[in-house]
């Protein structure tokens, strides 16, 4: 009976030396993640899977090193108050560039690089480039995130530019474009003169195209009113939608 009741004790005090182990353990990943060292939080959750909500722990911490991923491989794009058109481009150690371009008349005017530091959670970005700012995110899958209205991947901005465009400029020349997701083409009507089509091959860069369409530095885009919108001459062009068949 001695024997008997000697083991039972030994087994309560071993489980309670673990139970108390993974309150330890529990409280180090908390504040990891309080700090946001996620991949050391990560580790230490893992450890300790089915105690307490580590498990909610660790679907927030993969969440988080996932966007941070994200967005190291993908700048972010968004309009300023001057009209021009930023990207951040965000680093692993945290660190955050912001640069600025913007185009009228057909010149590219390149502002200053600033550099700041940021730093994410499950629900945003905060920015410390001057003033502090903070852009929101969402997650549906793996290689599809949503930020805060305005700002964009350039992946994005390529889906947004798709589709046909006009301008008309102060001549009255209209110019009627289509971006496909290999082309770019258009042509130019003034009265029953109509020039083009002009077609060619294209890729989306920082405020401008790499193209190989015949005068393709014409052509350029920026954020509007939280939408992607395609220029030329520096000035916006206008969404066509056309209505399907019957």
């Amino acid at each position: 009976m001695t024997k008997r009741i000697f083991a039972l004790v030994f087994v309560l005090l071993f489980a309670l030396s673990f139970a108390a182990c993974d309150s330890s353990d529990y409280e180090k990943a908390k504040t990891l993640y309080s700090k946001q060292k996620y991949e050391e939080a990560l580790e230490l959750f893992k450890g300790i899977s089915t105690y307490e909500d580590s498990a909610k722990y660790i679907e927030k911490c993969e969440g988080i090193i996932a966007a941070s991923a994200y967005i190291c491989e993908n700048p972010l794009y968004f309009r300023g108050d001057d009209d021009g058109l930023y990207r951040l481009i965000f680093s692993p150690n945290k660190e955050v560039n912001m640069e600025c371009i913007i185009i009228s008349d057909n010149r590219v005017y390149r502002g200053d690089t600033e550099v700041g530091i940021y730093t994410m959670d499950e629900v945003g970005i905060t920015l410390i480039l001057g003033e502090k700012s903070t852009i929101a995110y969402a997650c549906f899958s793996e290689d599809d995130y949503v930020f805060t209205e305005g700002y964009y991947t350039l992946e994005d901005i390529g889906n947004g530019l798709l589709g046909n465009w006009s301008y008309t400029d102060d001549k009255g020349s209209a110019y009627e474009i289509e971006l496909t997701e290999e082309t770019i083409s258009y042509v130019i009507k003034n009265g029953d003169k109509t020039e083009g089509p002009f077609e060619g091959s294209y890729k989306t860069g920082f405020g401008v195209f790499d193209t190989e369409v015949e005068n393709g530095e014409i052509f350029s885009y920026n954020i509007d009113g939280g939408k992607i919108t395609l220029r030329v001459f520096g000035n916006d062009c206008k969404k066509v939608y056309k209505l399907l068949s019957k």
